[in-house]
């Protein structure tokens, strides 16, 4: 079953960032509002599209969430969707989706069954 959670574009979310070239320090967690989130790392967002809620569609298979799909839920255009294929995941893929798993907080958001 999927569900919905619909973020704001002001809503902030944290980014886990490592320090790269410094060994053992603890990772910094980045805060920034839903839509700067997106500009910065969806290559499909582009900053003269607007958008005032952000939905993010999501489903729990086997105790795991997967993230299926962002979309602007007032025009119903997709923003961003899971590579097809491996070979094209990039880096940021992997943002956008450990940011939500861990700093999204979905399943405590208020949601919508569809």
């Amino acid at each position: 079953m999927l569900d919905e959670t619909i973020f704001n574009k002001s809503h902030i979310i944290g980014i886990d960032e490592v320090v790269k070239g410094v060994a053992n320090h603890s990772p910094k967690i980045r805060e920034i509002s839903f839509r700067d989130f997106m500009l910065e790392f969806n290559n499909e967002f582009h900053s003269f599209m607007e958008c005032e809620e952000f939905s993010v569609v999501w489903e729990n298979i086997d105790g795991e969430i997967h993230i299926n799909e962002i979309y602007n839920q007032d025009t119903g255009c997709s923003y961003w969707k899971p590579p097809a294929y491996d070979s094209y995941w990039d880096e940021n893929d992997d943002v956008i989706v450990s940011s939500l798993l861990m700093f999204g907080e979905l399943e405590q958001q208020i949601g919508v069954t569809i």
